[in-house]
């Protein structure tokens, strides 16, 4: 198997997850998703997989249930997209009767066509708004659960306006910039629920060939995936490395994480190798901005939903 090598980096250094814990995913149909769900399984973890293609689903869930036919791990599948708000309101209702130890938004959409659903552009749905309206209900169900978000890099390439949290148009031309900002207000959402006392933890997991460079996206001219997704897929991780990054925030005490630190790979710009736990840069981590921002997507998850 190609991802021999991790299970052994999970044997040594995973050890601290609760043996009978339940691990609930988001996007776990996904490249990404899909990797760490093999070591959730070979772990004989539990799994519930929110997901938009159910039939996809349990495609995957008997793939890896054949590849590692002693587990004891117990994979539920749930319907569930942030563009439909029946979906999630749905899922929390049936997720009220679970123990839920993790859960792992996992799920980003990215260099999409420009499409507003009520006002708010789809981008920022699935990426800031539903997640934040998700956590907050699943926080209200048991204030314990530890959240895992997962966060990116191009937070960093963007300049952030307060405005922004009321994003009802695009302002920003580069789809790159604008993946970034959404990926910023979640993260700062993260540390500011953080700061109220709940543990909320900050992954990204560098470069990797996921679906987010899938040619069915169309998100780049056609040269790109001739050239360039070759080449990342050459130099960079594959997903199966890439998700460890996922099991070192579950496997780090809350303890030992402080509010402003984030999981992800140690090398150049921390796109690639093995995780670490390491600081986010000040334009995100200043204790009064997030205050301001988080407060200020509360009001509006009150006025929405």
């Amino acid at each position: 198997m190609k991802y021999q090598k991790y299970l052994k980096y999970i044997d040594k250094n995973i050890n601290k997850i609760p043996k009978n814990a339940t691990i609930l995913l988001s996007g776990g149909s996904g490249g990404l998703g899909s990797s760490f769900l093999h070591y959730l399984v070979y772990l004989n973890l539990n799994v519930i997989l929110l997901l938009r293609n159910v039939e996809l689903g349990n495609k995957i869930k008997q793939e890896v249930k054949l590849k590692f036919k002693d587990s004891t791990s117990n994979i539920e599948i749930i319907y569930f997209d942030y563009l439909d708000l029946d979906s999630i309101n749905n899922a929390l209702k049936i997720l009220k009767t679970k123990k839920i130890d993790y859960f792992v938004n996992n799920s980003g959409i990215y260099h999409q066509k420009i499409e507003f659903i009520n006002n708010f552009e789809k981008t920022y749905l699935v990426n800031f708004l539903r997640p934040c309206y998700f956590i907050n209900k699943l926080l209200k169900l048991d204030k314990n659960i530890i959240i895992i978000n997962v966060g990116s890099i191009s937070y960093s390439f963007t300049k952030f306006d307060i405005n922004d949290i009321y994003l009802t148009k695009v302002r920003n031309k580069s789809k790159t910039k604008y993946y970034g900002l959404t990926k910023y207000l979640l993260m700062s959402y993260s540390l500011y629920l953080n700061l109220k006392g709940y543990d909320v933890r900050l992954v990204h997991p560098g470069i990797s060939s996921t679906n987010l460079f899938a040619k069915k996206n169309k998100a780049y001219p056609k040269l790109f995936y001739v050239f360039i997704t070759p080449l990342i897929k050459l130099l960079f991780m594959n997903s199966f490395k890439a998700s460890l990054s996922y099991f070192l925030a579950l496997n780090t005490p809350k303890i030992d994480i402080n509010y402003d630190e984030w999981f992800g790979p140690k090398y150049i710009f921390h796109s690639f190798g093995y995780p670490i736990k390491y600081k986010l840069n000040k334009m995100i981590s200043d204790i009064n901005l997030i205050n301001e921002i988080g407060s200020k997507i509360d009001k509006i998850l009150i006025e929405i939903y």
